[in-house]
């Protein structure tokens, strides 16, 4: 991860809620992933990036991280084969499915945040 794109402004906000590009909250949330999980210790370094990651994210969507994470567990991944490719469970969504930030579903077996 480089400067400018730590610089780079993702989000604005509109009204209550944030126009994210999503492959940038995709990027955020794997980023994040690596710092608090893989991390066995976050150096302060790194103290102020996973502070600035996290006021990317939209409120629900840092909720649902922050439940996964203190499970130990992943916050996202991709859906491949209508499969969690965090737990293998079956993921099918119809098209009138609930998106969370319109991108995500939730995988209904391990709670993980989808895309793809």
């Amino acid at each position: 991860m480089n400067e400018s794109s730590l610089s780079r402004q993702s989000a604005d906000q509109k009204g209550s809620g944030f126009s994210v590009d999503r492959i940038d909250l995709v990027r955020t949330l794997h980023d994040l992933n690596s710092i608090e999980l893989d991390c066995n210790k976050r150096p302060t370094e790194l103290e102020f990036l996973r502070c600035r990651l996290r006021q990317r994210l939209p409120a629900e969507i840092l909720a649902i991280h922050e439940k996964l994470i203190a499970e130990g567990r992943r916050s996202v991944a991709p859906r491949f084969a209508n499969a969690c490719t965090e737990c293998s469970g079956e993921v099918v969504v119809a098209g009138g499915a609930k998106r969370i930030a319109g991108m995500f579903v939730q995988c209904p077996h391990c709670g993980t945040l989808l895309y793809g």
